[in-house]
């Protein structure tokens, strides 16, 4: 097979020096390759109903966090706004929110690795 037959149907093909690295995704513009840099667009975490908040702990976390609420001033507060009737959502990407999710974690009603599922609203 000849050179000519080769390169049949290889129209789009760049020869490249052997010190260049490219890798998938990377665009070829005529002249040289660059590299494509995606940036995830972040996530921003849903606002639930004060029911689906809830159901983002699990019973027995709901149940540390009962026993607790009756000793803790902390945990009373935050109840008292939860269990207002006149709230109807809770924006989990408030500082507020966030930092009662972190409280819980401190006085141990629930775990590092759950808090950050609660906070991504991931309901049980």
């Amino acid at each position: 097979m000849s050179d000519k037959e080769e390169m049949t149907g290889l129209q789009s093909v760049v020869a490249l020096p052997l010190e260049h690295t490219v890798t998938e995704g990377d665009q070829y513009d005529g002249r040289a390759f660059s590299r494509v840099i995606v940036t995830p667009t972040p996530v921003t975490p849903p606002k639930l109903t004060p029911i689906q908040f809830k159901l983002c702990f699990t019973a027995q976390e709901r149940m540390a966090i009962k026993a607790a609420r009756a000793t803790d001033s902390m945990l009373l507060d935050a109840y008292e706004i939860l269990d207002d009737p006149r709230l109807t959502e809770i924006d989990l990407s408030l500082a507020s929110t966030q930092q009662i999710i972190d409280y819980l974690v401190g006085i141990h009603c629930l775990s590092a690795e759950r808090a950050e599922a609660v906070k991504t609203g991931q309901l049980i």
